[in-house]
């Protein structure tokens, strides 16, 4: 079987996604799959990273222009028009931008089989915020025909699958729900942030992680507000906030921050990655996130497989495996809620050496290459000829317990 994955961005500041993408890149590949990958051009930088951590497989880069989610490559078009047919089928990424509304456009107009995986952007929060009625067009028009013309849709989480069925295109396509695999960074520090976890406070300071893009939809305006008391309760408490974004609303949460807390006890780390990222999970205490929604919570896992207890909202849709294992705190998206959220966690000594002590383990348990690797490939078989994928057995995700 020959697969071919079309993203709307390979960089490696587009976060979960792109970190998703590699891990179901190296699923298929368990599972025998022979895959490629085609997206827009990122910094030379990043794309040397994605072809590393890619080990091997094909990645095809095209020139891309225009703004935001109108941005088009006509390279990666006309890939698809020369070299589409000579696979089984397309797996196209995203939705709500030209790259991928294309993509499924021109695989329906050349009958090549394909799938569509929306990464979220099918929930009600992406209908209710910003631009509601271009987006309510645009879906009409342009990713709903897309939608009915697919074989599979891909979906990370059942929230995720039961979300998007309210909408009518999608209720009529068959419906597969395979997470991400956990796939380690390379720079290998996560066992070394666990092992480190479990030691004592380090003079008195506790440390909160937020370490994701800073974006609207991630809530961080919750957290700000949030900290004031948690300082009340944990005086020696910081928050480090990792991540970068639109540059105008990086500038509006740091002057919400400096208003907010006047102490010096949030500070920015801006974007990190490798060793430095790696430096940040061992050094924190919990990890934090906030979001009025998140499709599946890739950065979650990560910090869990860390060892850090996750204090976040039920939005975040891994909320369930970080109940059913008790991996943390979940709390309503209000700051009274999250400080309270935080503090529990932070006093609570014991749950933070469980998570040090079992998430290393768990996470890569629950998540494992070859099981995503068989689901990708009956998800792929029923886009081709229609056959239902058989439910995995385990969490709500639809994952498989661990051994």
């Amino acid at each position: 079987m020959r697969v071919l994955h079309v993203a709307p961005d390979l960089s490696r500041a587009f976060g979960g996604p792109t970190e998703a993408l590699l891990g179901f890149v190296a699923a298929a590949r368990a599972a025998g799959i022979k895959t490629e990958v085609i997206g827009p051009m990122p910094p030379a930088e990043d794309l040397a990273w994605f072809e590393r951590r890619a080990a091997g497989t094909p990645v095809h880069a095209f020139a891309a222009s225009g703004p935001g989610s109108a941005r088009i490559s006509s390279g990666l078009l006309r890939f698809l028009a020369t070299r589409g047919s000579s696979f089984d089928v397309v797996h196209v990424h995203g939705m709500f931008n030209a790259i991928s509304t294309l993509s499924a456009r021109a695989c329906r107009r050349r009958n090549i089989p394909y799938v569509i995986g929306p990464f979220g952007t099918l929930s009600r929060y992406t209908f209710e915020h910003k631009r509601q009625l271009v987006k309510r067009a645009w879906h009409a028009l342009l990713d709903a025909p897309a939608i009915r013309g697919a074989g599979a849709m891909h979906f990370t989480t059942v929230h995720e699958r039961d979300e998007a069925r309210r909408l009518r295109a999608v209720r009529g396509v068959p419906a597969a729900v395979v997470p991400p695999p956990w796939l380690p960074d390379a720079s290998g520090g996560e066992q070394g942030a666990a092992e480190r976890a479990i030691e004592s406070p380090r003079a008195g300071v506790e440390t909160v992680l937020y370490l994701s893009r800073l974006n609207p939809i991630k809530g961080l305006e919750t957290l700000i507000d949030a900290w004031p008391a948690v300082r009340v309760r944990r005086p020696g408490a910081r928050l480090v906030i990792a991540g970068a974004g639109d540059p105008a609303y990086e500038r509006a949460i740091r002057a919400r921050a400096a208003e907010r807390v006047t102490d010096g006890s949030i500070t920015f780390a801006g974007f990190v990655k490798g060793a430095e990222k790696a430096r940040l999970l061992a050094e924190a205490d919990v990890f934090a996130l906030t979001s009025y929604h998140e499709n599946f919570g890739v950065a979650v896992i990560e910090a869990i497989a860390a060892g850090l207890p996750a204090v976040i909202t039920p939005e975040v849709q891994v909320s369930d495996v970080v109940v059913e294992h008790a991996l943390g705190t979940v709390v309503p998206r209000a700051p009274a809620e999250v400080a309270r959220g935080i503090v529990a966690t932070l006093e609570d000594s014991a749950l933070r050496a469980r998570v040090a002590s079992v998430g290393p383990q768990l996470i890569p348990a629950l998540y494992t290459l070859d099981s995503v690797g068989e689901r990708l490939r009956a998800m792929y078989e029923l886009a081709i000829e229609g056959v239902p994928v058989p439910r995995m057995e385990g969490t709500k995700l639809d994952t498989p317990t661990p051994a």
